[in-house]
């Protein structure tokens, strides 16, 4: 990806992709990084903006990440999760290992 010249690794690469494509806000420490038998997720908590952008920036996003990852990417989707008082977004991209 061009222009990544300090991030690293999975994690690195999306948290590039993130700021190359304008969301700026938490994408700093809530990108959480698992490993399962046959894959593994990157999961970014609070992506409430990336849930709420217009499409074009969303689709921006996709490129990028779809720029980082190639063909190891299995699936990206959004994943609600509930606080005591609002509903909340998390993006999981599904890679393969």
């Amino acid at each position: 990806m061009q222009g990544n010249t300090t991030h690293r690794g999975d994690a690195g690469l999306f948290r590039s992709a993130l700021l190359l494509a304008g969301f700026f806000e938490r994408s700093e420490c809530s990108i959480f990084n698992d490993k399962s038998k046959n894959f593994r997720r990157l999961k970014l908590w609070f992506a409430d903006s990336v849930f709420n952008a217009p499409q074009e920036q969303q689709q921006a996003l996709e490129k990028l990440l779809r720029e980082a990852f190639g063909d190891r990417i299995l699936c990206m989707y959004f994943q609600p999760s509930y606080a005591r008082w609002q509903p909340l977004w998390s993006l999981c991209i599904r890679l393969k290992d």
